[in-house]
């Protein structure tokens, strides 16, 4: 008797970094092009692709575009450019310092909200939809959040997770979910959720690289079958002392971008077995750790480090080698 073939799932992971997710959104889509043309189609899209995406911070907003909202990487990365300039021009030179001294929003929460708003709009959906997503052939896709009540780090969903609570789905809008996890915050004001009121901010001071939820996450949904796991990063720390206009978003930014290359190596070590059979990769330019999270002027810097970053011979032969796994059908 045959021993049935495991299915494979493909996951991926999106850190948070602000408006360095243009690199992000680079790096996939040059992944995605070279996996249409080895499968000679048009274009492959990310909702297709993969059976659980997770991200954090923008990272989670960059995975329910993709993977709730189903939109394009073309799409998203015209949604994502109007974001960063729509929502990071400070309120007032001034009143922006003061705030962001005392962890208040220095930008404009109304333009973070009209411009998730704006998403729903064009995807023809209504404002109530919930993020829980009831189609059969649905992305399952999750985004890091912390309950501000008492800063525990948890996830909103947009499917059940057998092995854990979901006391959200039957409240939590998908403008909600994008909202929570890209609300930073030194950055913008926390959202309230729910008939009870919980107030709800980014995770990326803990989940920044959420790689270790989408672990869990994929494990608890399907215990039994291989995964391959891709997880891209939006840039490595500095090599020279964080240069900061505030000294709070400084250091907001240094324990972030620490804290996420530390996630990438303890997952590595945690699964020696999941790099050894070509089941894990990540991808993560350096040298843009001294890019804001605000510094959407910045755009250009964000795509030649990462054209340059993908033209290196180690970084092509990965490409090639992610490429080859993601075509596999079984392992």
């Amino acid at each position: 008797m045959e021993t049935p073939v495991k299915q494979v799932r493909k996951l991926l992971s999106l850190d948070g970094g602000g408006v360095r997710g243009m690199s992000a959104i680079a790096i996939l889509r040059e992944l995605m092009e070279k996996l249409a043309r080895k499968r000679g189609v048009e274009v492959v899209h990310p909702w297709q692709e993969f059976d659980m995406i997770g991200g954090t911070s923008t990272g989670g907003l960059l995975a329910i575009m993709l993977g709730r909202l189903r939109m394009s990487i073309d799409e998203c990365e015209e949604a994502y450019m109007k974001f960063s300039e729509d929502i990071f021009k400070p309120r007032n030179a001034v009143v922006g310092a003061y705030n962001l001294l005392n962890a208040q929003g220095k930008f404009s929460t109304e333009a973070l909200e009209a411009n998730i708003k704006e998403l729903i709009d064009k995807a023809e959906l209504p404002q109530s939809e919930k993020f829980d997503d009831k189609r059969d052939d649905s992305c399952k896709t999750f985004v890091s959040v912390v309950r501000q009540e008492d800063g525990a780090n948890t996830v909103l969903r947009s499917y059940i997770n057998p092995e854990m609570p979901n006391p959200m789905r039957r409240f939590c809008m998908i403008w909600q979910a994008a909202r929570a996890t890209s609300a930073a915050s030194t950055f913008f004001e926390p959202i309230t959720i729910g008939p009870n009121e919980q107030m709800f901010v980014d995770g990326a001071l803990g989940f920044n690289n959420p790689i270790q939820l989408l672990e869990r996450e994929s494990r608890d949904l399907w215990p039994d079958e291989d995964r391959i796991f891709l997880s891209i990063g939006t840039g490595s720390a500095p090599g020279g002392s964080l240069e900061g206009n505030f000294f709070t978003l400084a250091a907001r930014l240094s324990k972030m971008l620490l804290e996420t290359e530390k996630t990438a190596d303890g997952f590595m070590r945690d699964n020696p077995h999941l790099v050894a059979a070509h089941q894990y990769y990540r991808f993560n330019v350096s040298g843009l750790g001294h890019v804001g999270l605000e510094e959407y002027k910045a755009r250009p810097q964000i795509y030649t480090a990462t054209e340059t970053y993908l033209e290196t011979m180690e970084v092509v032969t990965k490409v090639k080698q992610c490429i080859s796994t993601l075509s596999l059908q079984s392992l």
